[in-house]
């Protein structure tokens, strides 16, 4: 599904040998169709939460593991997007165990909420997670998944971490939890 003006790029840093690497790619690869991106070169990764906390610290200075983090390489005008997504299997494992579903699904989740960032979608207040919510339920029911209730169905006003002034070149999280808790 890769093609000459999509190049998706993935390296699981991981012992985890099961990851469907395809699938991921899918995922991505619909979000910039989705979205009306010509061209895109985006790097992902698979990380351990202490390889996320490592980054979350370096970066945003959030002493903390995250489900995922974004960070864009080019700017607006830019003829290619290009982009990295930090997705963290241990959060991952934990949150699928959680809501019930496979740790497959809670990663493509990541990697879908990774891209919407990249391609300028925002989760900084209620209404934009909304948004944000909507466009990773059709991404991932065009794939045929559907959502744990308790993940599309719980409402939170909780705040965010990242300021979305002195930290722009890289989304996160409060709590993992909160990006998925407004529907």
């Amino acid at each position: 599904m890769t093609t000459q003006a999509h190049r998706v790029n993935i390296c699981n840093q991981t012992p985890q040998a099961t990851i469907d690497q395809d699938r991921l790619r899918q995922g991505v690869l619909l979000v910039l169709q989705e979205h009306g991106i010509q061209r895109a070169v985006i790097g992902l990764a698979i990380v351990t939460d202490a390889a996320i906390h490592k980054m979350n610290r370096q970066y945003l200075n959030h002493d903390y593991a995250t489900d995922v983090l974004s960070f864009p390489l080019s700017s607006d005008g830019d003829d290619v997007l290009e982009g990295e997504i930090a997705i963290s299997v241990d959060t991952a494992l934990q949150r699928a165990k959680e809501y019930e579903w496979a740790t497959e699904n809670e990663l493509l989740l990541y990697a879908i909420h990774g891209t919407l960032h990249l391609v300028g979608l925002s989760d900084q207040t209620p209404e934009d997670r909304h948004h944000m919510r909507f466009h990773e339920k059709t991404i991932l029911a065009k794939m045929g998944i559907v959502c744990p209730e308790e993940i599309i169905s719980v409402a939170s006003d909780a705040p965010m971490h990242a300021n979305p002034i002195t930290d722009s070149t890289a989304r996160t999280y409060a709590d993992p939890a909160d990006r998925r808790k407004d529907s």
